[in-house]
């Protein structure tokens, strides 16, 4: 095998490496975008638990007040 093939099939092996990588980058930033498009709903959800939470904790203090 001489230097040249050598250099060959190494720069294949890179090749076959950064091809691998740019996949794993490729799922990575689609898992991103799909979080990215979820956050609203996500933001939605968090507003109406706190809408929740303050309800109770309004009915709770309203009971105390009319408590002696």
């Amino acid at each position: 095998m001489t230097d040249l093939d050598r250099s060959i099939e190494n720069l294949g092996d890179k090749i076959d490496s950064l091809a691998v990588q740019v996949g794993s980058l490729s799922e990575t930033v689609t898992r991103l975008n799909q979080n990215l498009e979820q956050q609203p709903e996500h933001v939605a959800q968090l507003i109406t638990l706190v809408q929740r939470q303050q309800a109770t904790v309004d009915r709770l203090l309203s009971k105390l007040e009319g408590t002696p």
